[in-house]
């Protein structure tokens, strides 16, 4: 910066001495001295739109909600003349879930240097986000001339997979698994594997089969082997269905973060999930292990409310045409009379049902919702409240930069 402006003042005494020992009009070279000094702001603009590399990416590229992540921005000068000042706005936690504006941050990039820029930015609710550079404005060194730059055209960016964050299920999962020896509605169910042998484990044995929690604590992978009985899957119905709720990514999140719950929790005590879902289309996931658990947790970080069909005539249709035994769960927003009589019903067909009804925003009461839900006897029922995460202050994740150029934060 200094340089610059002694590059200005000296080119301004050059002009001076020139007019005073020449006795030429003050006018007609104050004129030229302008127009020497706006040829020259051109000419920094383009070296600069020709020689400035930016870069951008977030780490890491998966995290788990409520976790902070790195926004790493840097800007190289590949000439050998100093670039425009950069005017850098770029998004942080409160700009992308808060109501504040981007940040700013200036810099001034001498002859083939790097600086940097990492901003931490914390990641309330799952999904996936792109943040980076918003935008990019480039002032002449003088000072007489911006232009407005486009970020996509030098650095694109990079988006991030936030997982749901981990919470306790919220519901038993010992009445609504079907390794359980009995079911919630006085059906004894048949031991879905009688485990015949534990074994060393071979090559080419699935994954499924791995005891992995006696694997643990013996310190070696061992294999149980079954008599071929055919184990029940726990049926997970999650509501996609598009509204209009408002505080809408608070109840998203807690939907697909319950969802996640009893996932997890089923799939780490080996017992087999089919997770059905109407998003933009209809969804099915198999699980039987805890190998499947990250699959299950990308798909309802990246699952959008898009279903345009009423989630009971969905649940009904896909139980209604099967006869399979076991144990349904329902996680949704909207658990209507109707929905509730129908789960009811199914427990008359032996079926372990539980519902976790989700309050529409986070100033609910919890027993005051329960107390709203009409629900029959044998069903399960659990209620969730949306939780909107107080984003941390500036303060608490200080952006960091690159020491050998102090760029300047509003």
């Amino acid at each position: 910066m200094q340089r610059r402006y002694l590059f200005v003042i000296a080119l301004f005494i050059a002009a001076l001495a020139r007019i005073l020992y020449s006795g030429e009009r003050l006018l007609l070279w104050t004129m030229v001295f302008l127009a020497a000094i706006s040829v020259l702001a051109a000419i920094n603009l383009a070296y600069t739109l020709a020689y400035v590399r930016i870069t951008q990416k977030m780490e890491p590229s998966e995290l788990t909600g409520e976790e902070f992540g790195t926004l790493a921005i840097s800007i190289t000068n590949c000439g050998a003349l100093p670039l425009a000042h950069l005017e850098v706005r770029h998004d942080t936690a409160r700009s992308l879930f808060g109501t504040e504006p981007n940040a700013r941050s200036v810099f001034s990039v001498m002859p083939g240097q790097t600086v940097g820029l990492r901003t931490p930015i914390f990641f309330p609710y799952r999904g996936v986000y792109s943040p980076g550079i918003t935008q990019i404005v480039a002032y002449d060194l003088f000072g007489f001339f911006k232009i407005t730059l486009k970020p996509e055209r030098y650095a694109l960016r990079q988006g991030v997979t936030v997982l749901p964050k981990r919470v306790p299920s919220a519901i038993s999962l010992e009445g609504a698994n079907p390794y359980s020896g009995g079911g919630r509605n006085g059906h004894d169910e048949q031991e879905p594997y009688s485990i015949a042998e534990i074994r060393a484990f071979r090559s080419g044995d699935p994954l499924k089969k791995v005891h992995w929690k006696l694997s643990a604590r013996m310190g070696e992978l061992l294999v149980k082997e079954y008599d071929g009985t055919v184990s029940p899957r726990i049926r997970v119905f999650v509501d996609f269905t598009a509204h209009g709720k408002r505080g809408a990514s608070a109840f998203e999140n807690c939907v697909c973060v319950h969802a996640a719950a009893i996932c997890r929790d089923a799939l780490g005590g080996i017992s087999p999930v089919k997770l059905l879902a109407y998003t933009e289309s209809r969804m099915e996931l198999d699980g039987d292990s805890p190998p499947d658990i990250p699959r299950f947790m990308r798909f309802l970080a990246e699952a959008k409310f898009a279903c345009r069909y009423r989630f009971i005539d969905v649940v009904r249709a896909e139980l209604d045409a099967s006869d399979d035994t076991g144990s349904v769960v329902v996680i949704t927003g909207g658990a209507t009379a109707e929905l509730t009589t129908y789960l009811g019903r199914l427990t008359l067909r032996g079926l372990n049902v539980s519902l976790v009804a989700i309050a529409e925003d986070s100033s609910a009461d919890a027993e005051r919702y329960r107390s709203t839900l009409a629900v029959p006897a044998g069903v399960e029922l659990a209620v969730a409240i949306p939780f909107t995460p107080v984003l941390p202050s500036p303060e608490d994740r200080e952006t960091s930069h690159n020491p050998s150029e102090e760029p300047s934060h509003a």
